[in-house]
């Protein structure tokens, strides 16, 4: 990224973006790598998961959390009780939608192989009988499967949710979605409150 000149956030994003509608998604993780320098942390080694503990303020870059507004829901980075660091990300439910997608997602690159999905949830007076999951889904139209979580209900305090799952070929895009099926109930207006935090996507161990 810095040789070709984009010294800064929007043009680093630019960049990044312009590789992935290019499908080179390899590139646009290692031109994000490359233009975060030390603060990219474990990202892209360990962790393949961007600002996996919302510690930083969201870029805008293709691979870091998108936010996208919905109605009945409001999110916002929260620091009033993370599982870890100092901020978590808060998802508000107003109790007048049958909400199934929050608009919270985040893009992750990944090679061939095997991978564990963990996240820490924690929920508050979640309502209905259709809780809040997590959910990996390829962006390859020729790859139509996909991996979600057990829901979320009720009142729980911070508690870890994982998924195991395959990556058939180099070079996969796949979204981290946090989702909910509709209910079919007559009281389906979901209200409530979901964190999530520590969010980890990583090689499985043999």
């Amino acid at each position: 990224v810095r040789a070709h000149g984009f010294s800064d956030t929007q043009g680093a994003n630019d960049y990044v973006g312009l590789l992935l509608a290019k499908h080179r998604p390899k590139e646009a993780m290692g031109a994000w790598k490359d233009y975060l320098g030390v603060s990219a942390g474990d990202y892209g080694q360990s962790n393949y998961a961007f600002n996996s503990g919302f510690e930083n303020q969201f870029s805008g870059s293709k691979l870091d959390w998108e936010i996208q507004p919905t109605e009945g829901v409001d999110v916002s980075r929260d620091d009033t009780d993370p599982d870890a660091g100092q901020w978590s990300l808060r998802i508000r439910f107003d109790g007048k939608h049958n909400v199934t997608d929050t608009g919270v997602k985040l893009a992750v690159v990944l090679s061939q192989g095997a991978y564990l999905f963990r996240a820490r949830v924690r929920t508050e007076g979640l309502t209905t009988d259709q809780g809040i999951r997590l959910r990996i889904l390829p962006l390859d139209p020729f790859q139509s499967t996909g991996w979600t979580s057990s829901q979320r209900l009720g009142t729980n305090s911070w508690s870890t949710t994982e998924i195991s799952f395959f990556v058939p070929s180099d070079g996969r895009v796949y979204e981290i979605q946090l989702i909910r099926n509709p209910s079919l109930k007559f009281d389906s207006l979901i209200a409530g409150t979901v964190w999530i935090d520590s969010v980890r996507v990583e090689l499985a161990q043999n």
